[in-house]
C-alpha cells in the first residue's frame, strides 16, 4: 500500500503543506528536491516557514530572531558548523536544529592534509622565491621535512579527525588523537599528552569554543605544524602569534577568527597572517562544486525526513539540540502523525497516552528523546506517535487537549493518505 505524506493539519482539521524557505546561494537541485517532495511547498517570505535551510550568512542569535518566525520547527544549516544559530534560544522556542556534516567530510580532511604536505614541503615559500627570481635550492628557508619519524595530533575525533587521520596516517611513524569523548582507543591520549608529544597538531573540533588556551599553547613543541580547518576561535589568536615568534610554529589554517574583508583590519591576525611560516586558504576547504552540491542534497534530504515522517536528528548527530527521534513501523492512511517539543517533566508521556485515549484514539507507534535537552536550565524532550481511529477534527482536538495540559513549544499533525 502506497502512503504519501499530504501535509499538516492546520487546526481547522484542513490539510496544508509544510512550508519551506531556501537561503540564498543553494544549488537548483536543492529547489528541486524540495518543490517535487510530496506535501512540501516553497515560500518566499522566511516568516512564513516551517523549515528553512541557511547558510552562514543568516543569523539566530537572539529571542527575536525567533520571535520573527511563529512557525518555525526546524533549521538545516547546510554546513559543518553550527555557530550562527544559538541552540540554547532554539531549543526554548522548540526549534530543532540541524546539520550537515557528513558531505563535506572528506573535503575538509583532504584540505587538512594538503596544508600539512604543503608545510612540512615548504612549498609556498619555494614557489614565491621562485616568483621573486630567486634560486634557493640548499638554503635553509626552503629545505623540506620529513614526517615519516614524526607523529601527527588529531584534536576531535568526529567524522573529519578521523578521516583526517585515515588520509594522513600513513606520512606519519605515529597518529594518536584526543576527544572529550573515551572512545576506548589505544591511539587516544589527554591532550596535554597530544600537544607535548606531536610534531604535528591538526584541529578538528566542533563548536567555536577555545580550545587551545594561552596555556595549552605553551605544552606546543617548537618547531611544530599546527594546522585548523574547523573554526578560528578553537584557538588563542595571542598564544597563536606567540608560537609563531618564539618556538618558530608554523601555522596553516582555512579558517581565522575574523573572516571577510574586516579581517585584514586586525592588527594581531594579520602578523600571524604575514609571518614566514604561515599558509593558509580562505575558508575554502569544502567549496568545490560538488562538495557544495551534495552538502545541499544532504541538507534537502534531511528536510524532508522532518517534513514528511516527522524525523528529529535521524542519523543522531552530535553537538545538536535533540537527540534521535524516529518512528518505525507501518503507516496506515488513517494514521494522524503527532510530533511535540516540550519541557522534559516526569509524567508528561503517560499524561499524553491519557488524553489521546479520552479523545477517542490509540496510539500505535511511540519515540521520545529521554534524555532531551539540558543546556542553561532548559531542558526539553522532543515526543513523536502515531495516532488510530481519529479524525481530523478529532485530531486536532487531541492536540488541542495536550497543549492545555502540557507546556507546547512547537508541534505538527502530519497527515497522509
Amino acid at each position: 500500500m502506497n502512503i504519501q505524506y499530504q501535509g499538516d493539519l492546520n487546526r481547522e482539521g484542513q490539510v496544508v503543506p509544510f512550508r519551506v524557505f531556501l537561503a540564498d546561494g543553494l544549488s537548483s537541485d536543492v529547489n528541486t528536491l524540495i518543490s517535487s517532495a510530496s506535501g512540501l511547498e516553497l515560500v518566499d517570505d522566511p516568516e512564513l516557514a516551517q523549515g528553512m535551510l541557511i547558510r552562514s550568512k543568516e543569523k539566530f542569535l537572539s529571542p527575536e530572531a525567533f520571535e520573527q518566525h511563529p512557525d518555525l520547527e526546524q533549521i538545516v544549516r547546510v554546513g559543518v558548523g553550527i555557530d550562527n544559530v544559538r541552540l540554547d534560544l532554539a531549543s526554548k522556542a522548540g526549534v530543532v536544529v540541524l546539520n550537515t556534516p557528513g558531505a563535506s567530510t572528506n573535503a575538509v580532511a583532504t584540505r587538512t592534509v594538503a596544508l600539512i604536505l604543503a608545510s612540512a614541503g615548504r612549498v609556498v615559500e619555494a614557489t614565491v622565491s621562485l616568483k621573486e627570481n630567486e634560486w634557493l635550492k640548499g638554503k635553509k628557508e626552503v629545505q623540506p621535512e620529513d614526517l615519516s619519524q614524526k607523529s601527527l595530533g588529531v584534536i576531535g575525533y568526529g567524522r573529519i579527525g578521523k578521516r583526517t587521520s585515515e588520509l594522513a596516517g600513513p606520512f606519519f611513524n605515529k597518529v594518536q588523537f584526543s576527544d572529550v569523548r573515551d572512545l576506548k582507543s589505544p591511539n587516544q591520549v589527554s591532550l596535554e599528552n597530544l600537544l607535548s608529544s606531536s610534531q604535528v597538531v591538526s584541529v578538528n573540533t566542533s563548536g567555536d569554543t577555545e580550545i587551545l588556551t594561552s596555556e595549552l599553547c605553551e605544552l606546543i613543541q617548537p618547531g611544530a605544524i599546527l594546522v585548523i580547518t574547523s573554526r578560528g576561535e578553537s584557538v588563542n589568536l595571542e598564544a597563536l602569534r606567540r608560537l609563531q615568534e618564539e618556538k618558530n610554529v608554523r601555522v596553516a589554517l582555512d579558517v581565522f577568527h575574523q573572516e571577510g574583508k574586516g579581517m585584514f583590519d586586525n592588527q594581531m591576525l594579520m602578523e600571524v597572517i604575514q609571518d614566514k611560516g604561515f599558509i593558509g586558504t580562505p575558508h575554502t576547504a569544502a567549496q568545490d562544486d560538488y562538495t557544495q552540491e551534495q552538502l545541499g542534497h544532504e541538507a534537502a534530504h534531511a528536510m524532508i525526513d522532518f517534513a514528511q515522517k516527522g524525523m528529529v536528528n535521524p542519523k543522531n548527530l552530535s553537538g545538536l539540540n535533540f537527540k534521535s527521534v524516529q518512528l518505525s513501523g507501518p503507516l496506515d492512511r488513517k494514521d494522524k502523525r503527532f510530533l511535540i517539543a516540550h519541557p522534559s517533566i516526569k509524567g508528561t508521556i503517560g499524561k499524553i497516552g491519557t488524553l489521546v485515549d479520552q479523545g477517542g484514539g490509540d496510539i500505535r507507534h511511540f519515540a521520545n528523546d529521554s534524555e532531551g535537552f539540558h543546556l542553561n536550565g532548559v531542558h526539553l524532550a522532543a515526543t513523536a506517535f502515531d495516532v488510530i481511529g481519529v479524525t481530523p477534527e478529532q485530531a486536532v482536538a487531541i492536540y488541542d487537549k495536550i497543549k492545555s495540559e502540557i507546556k507546547i513549544l512547537r508541534g505538527r499533525i502530519l497527515s497522509y493518505a
